[in-house]
Formats: structure tokens, sequence, C-alpha cells
């Protein structure tokens, strides 16, 4: 299939990329694949990360709600081996389940605390910054009864659409450690993806805040893209 308008939605945004010329259905994964480099040791091209990252930002952008909220796992006593972070974590998501009733939904990012590190001369503890997609209050006191390994801090954003480009920051963070271990990034089952739509022009946007507009031209290829992003929420 070919197209010249893509359009992709998320629970607060559209956005709409044109292009001067037809592109088959999949191009960007076709410009990924030739323009992934990997260094031995393990670096991603910028163009790759930029893709990573975008997609997980509209994964955010697609789930998050009124009740998501900021959170960050940390571990009172030293924990370098990841799997043996991840034991804890998954208990922790079983713990959730339990006595909240529900199944966690969460995007994840798992770094290490390399301040601490420098202190203790090791590599850094691991700890996990999450969002959690919840659809009613979320209480601490059972919350933090779900991780009993150390502390566990809820941070204040603005607006929740905004959570998404915050978590980005986090990812753009880990860069080098996320080329070398894609599972430092992951997300619980059953999240929503944004919806892609093709060549549907009658769309009108006029009634939503115009968040950007930006074009690209690859002039070796004669290819022009315009983008443009609206907000769409009601949160």
């Amino acid at each position: 299939m070919l197209y010249n308008t893509k359009i992709t939605i998320t629970k607060n945004r559209v956005r709409v990329i044109k292009t001067n010329k037809k592109l088959e259905v999949g191009y960007e994964r076709k410009v990924n694949r030739y323009n992934y480099e990997k260094a031995s040791e393990g670096d991603k091209s910028d163009y790759s990360f930029k893709r990573a990252l975008d997609n997980l930002v509209l994964t955010i952008d697609s789930n998050v709600t009124y009740y998501s909220k900021f959170i960050t796992l940390t571990f009172a006593n030293t924990i370098l081996d990841y799997k043996q972070a991840m034991r804890k974590f998954n208990i922790f998501t079983y713990n959730f389940k339990r006595k909240f009733g529900q199944k966690l939904l969460y995007t994840r990012i798992s770094e290490r605390q390399r301040e601490r590190g420098k202190e203790e001369n090791n590599d850094g503890s691991w700890h996990f910054h999450l969002i959690v997609y919840i659809n009613k209050k979320l209480d601490f006191k059972l919350l933090k009864s779900c991780w009993p390994w150390g502390s566990v801090d809820l941070k204040k954003v603005d607006n929740n659409k905004n959570l998404a480009r915050y978590f980005g920051k986090y990812f753009s963070k880990q860069k080098s450690d996320i080329a070398l271990n894609n599972n430092l990034v992951s997300h619980s089952q059953g999240l929503k993806r944004p919806s892609v739509i093709y060549d549907i022009d009658n769309f009108v946007f006029d009634n939503y805040k115009l968040l950007y507009n930006k074009e690209y031209t690859y002039r070796d290829k004669g290819l022009t893209f315009k983008l443009s992003e609206y907000d769409i929420s009601d949160m």
C-alpha cells in the first residue's frame, strides 16, 4: 500500500505527516534498518534512538489516564544483579494485583544509580522508573506495602498529558545502556497502541491546539516530510 498522508492518533495527540512522494507502508522501518549502526560498544545511531524514543512517547500517550502516576522504586540494599532486581520487580507486580485487585499496567525504565555507585565503588544499584496506568486514586500506603525492599517515590507532574515527554527524559539519559540492553525499557502486556490511518484527508483540526509544525527534506532522495501535531486531550 502506498500513501501520501499518515495520521497517528493517541489519547492526547494527533500527528499528521504528509509527503511529496508516495511511500510504502512500513517505510520508516526500512529507513531504520538501513540507518541502524551498531559499533563494537553497542551504540545505536541517533536516528534509530530517536525512533525508539518516539515509539516510547506514543505508547505512553496512548495509555495515560487522569490517575496515572510517575513512580520510582529503589532498593535499600545494593543490588547489582539485574536478574535479581527483576525478580523483586515481578513480586511487586504480583503484590499489586493481589492488594489492588487489578493487574498493574505500566511502562518501565530500569536504571543504575550511578552516583550511589561512585560512593560504593561499583556500577550502581538498580532501580526502576515507572508510569502506571490506573483508573482510580492510588493508595500510597498500600502501594508501599507492595515494595518492601526500599523506597517508593511518587513524582508530581504538572499535567498527566505531559508524562510521556517527562518520562522520555529518563529514556534519553539512558541512551548508552539501553543500546546495550533493550530490556531496560519495557511495557506490561495489554497496553493500547496508537491508531494509524493512511490517506484520509477529511480530518479537521481547527478546534484543536496546534503544538508544532516541522518540515524535513532528504535532498538525496528528493523527499519532503511535513509534520504537524495537535493536542486533542481533554484531561
